[in-house]
């Protein structure tokens, strides 16, 4: 049976044998004589004797009993150390997940949370456990750790360099061979988890089998559009495929990423999220002066409704819908701020000829397709894993070295999901 240790205050081992803690003694070549720890205090003679990390004998002839929730905190302790030597964690944080389940009878054994945490920082101090915290982009230089996964695989694919434009994209072989298999991605980005020398975390999602699975991270330094078309262009090159393009692409309607999406994957049709339509209508409402009456009348929240309702009409019927409902003169004077603000965005004004272009295309915010495929009609999955990500991290822009390691985690818990659905285990199904 393998030996077991545990660390001491002073960072020395302390060898667990049948319930007892024992001290070094002495040590002669391979043998080494071991003490029960209470030899000098209570004057105990039990003795082991280990060579080649085996028992070779013992007397175990204690003159007290084992202390179980000491050897419990001992335990506990120990594994607070390791926390502090192979994670970023905050000490806060650390103590939490330490102490989660703990009975009253090992906690009062171990030391108060205040000297805990100053162990967490002399352990860190001691193995230089984190790398200087960088103030600008240009001065990030990656430690090898921090670009690959807990497996040892290269997660750090892409890196533009030391420039202030950077970008960092983070994946794996396994997610971008996922990638191009998946014929229709979902992508957004996030703001709160970033470290402060980026803006934003923009990820996105495959999906089989109405599963999303994340399997692109990228730390961005803005939201203008040559950002996202180099974003995109360093995707291209990642697939192995040189002409891989998903059949569709769902983000919000921001203007920046729709003109990249368009001159990068131009045979892909670019999807608008359903949610992000609502919430850009309502937008409109609550700058109209005309949240209170949404909330409070039923009448009008219900033909207001009916604009966004039109996403689920076939495409080339949305246009005589909106000018039938139009006609039913069914919106009263203060609600045709609204009406105008949906044709000009939306639909397209009337002109000599048909009708101008919108701001966004019909095909684009128009779910019918997607709801006849049993496609996602919305991004919120995707906005679900950046709120369990932020949830994660336990607090708003952490530095660089917390950010990647938590990152790291995800993308281990997300390899997990990924082989338990290759395995069968039913997934959990979003229509959203």
């Amino acid at each position: 049976m393998a030996l077991e240790f545990v660390s001491s205050e002073k960072g020395k081992s302390k060898l667990f044998f049948e319930s007892f803690l024992f001290i070094k003694d002495k040590q002669v070549d391979t043998k080494i004589y071991w003490k029960c720890e209470h030899s000098k205090k209570m004057k105990c003679k039990a003795r082991v004797i280990t060579v080649n990390n085996f028992v070779s004998s013992s007397n175990n002839d204690h003159n007290h009993n084992a202390d179980a929730a000491q050897l419990e905190a001992n335990k506990v302790m120990q594994k607070i150390k390791e926390d502090a030597e192979n994670t970023r964690d905050t000490p806060q944080f650390i103590v939490s997940q330490a102490s989660a389940g703990l009975g009253n009878a090992v906690a009062a054994k171990l030391p108060t949370v205040n000297n805990i945490k100053r162990t967490i920082r002399n352990v860190r101090v001691r193995e230089n456990v984190a790398p200087a915290i960088p103030r600008h982009r240009e001065e990030i230089i990656f430690p090898e750790e921090f670009t690959i996964t807990t497996n040892g695989e290269l997660f750090l694919l892409h890196d533009s360099g030391p420039v202030n434009d950077r970008i960092l994209i983070f994946s794996t072989a396994r997610n971008i061979n996922l990638l191009a298999m998946s014929q229709h991605w979902y992508a957004d980005g996030t703001f709160k988890v970033v470290p402060p020398l980026f803006l934003q975390l923009y990820t996105i999602h495959g999906i089989k089998d109405h599963v999303a699975i994340p399997l692109i991270y990228a730390l961005l330094p803005n939201k203008t559009e040559q950002t996202y078309l180099n974003l995109l262009r360093e995707i291209k090159n990642l697939l192995p495929a040189d002409d891989a393009q998903p059949q569709t692409i769902m983000t919000d309607f921001e203007v920046a990423m729709i003109n990249a999406i368009r001159i990068e994957f131009p045979q892909t049709i670019h999807r608008g999220c359903f949610f992000h339509l609502c919430q850009s209508i309502f937008r409109h409402i609550q700058e109209n002066g005309l949240k209170r009456e949404y909330e409070r009348n039923p009448e009008v929240a219900l033909t207001l409704k009916l604009l966004p309702a039109l996403a689920f009409v076939p495409p080339q019927d949305v246009i005589p819908a909106f000018e039938d409902i139009c006609e039913q003169n069914i919106f009263s004077p203060e609600l045709q701020v609204i009406v105008d603000y949906f044709e000009d965005t939306w639909i397209g004004r009337p002109q000599r000829r048909g009708r101008r272009p919108p701001h966004f295309a019909i095909n684009m915010w128009n779910c019918f397709d997607a709801v006849q495929h049993g496609l996602p009609k919305t991004n919120n999955a995707v906005e679900g894993w950046h709120r369990a990500f932020q949830m994660q991290l336990c607090a708003d822009h952490p530095n660089i070295w917390k950010f990647i390691s938590a990152l790291k985690r995800e993308q281990s818990i997300n390899e997990l999901r990924i082989e338990q659905h290759i395995s069968g285990q039913p997934p959990t199904i979003s229509r959203k």
